[in-house]
């Protein structure tokens, strides 16, 4: 049995083989096909992971971009709802506003964050 490349197009609903795998420009296009200002803002903010030592936790990576796509969206709000111990902080500080490269105009400059030690 030969291997293929299986893509779905979800905007377009269609499916099937792939010719190829697509470019990470490629995917980027297709993922955000609607221009987002702030979202292409925060895109361009260089991740700074102190040489691999704090890395996100798997878990993390989608909090954060929830955080950056809800900003990009234009929410005046947002709640991060984590447990104890599973890096709030870490995650707070990776969102917009916690940057002075992300632009000191953002929504999210006006970031509160609240802890609980009970």
């Amino acid at each position: 049995m030969a291997k293929s490349i299986y893509g779905s197009d979800m905007a377009q609903v269609t499916e099937g083989e792939a010719p190829r795998y697509p470019t990470t420009e490629e995917l980027w296009n297709l993922t955000f096909a609607r221009a987002n200002a702030w979202r292409d803002r925060f895109a361009a903010v260089p991740f700074e992971d102190k040489g691999g030592f704090f890395l996100p936790r798997y878990y993390q990576d989608p909090a954060i971009g929830r955080a950056l796509e809800a900003v990009a969206g234009s929410e005046n709000r947002i709640l991060l709802t984590l447990a104890t111990g599973t890096g709030k902080t870490f995650i707070a500080f990776r969102s917009p506003g916690s940057s002075s490269t992300a632009g000191g105009t953002s929504p999210a400059s006006r970031l509160a964050a609240l802890a609980s030690c009970s």
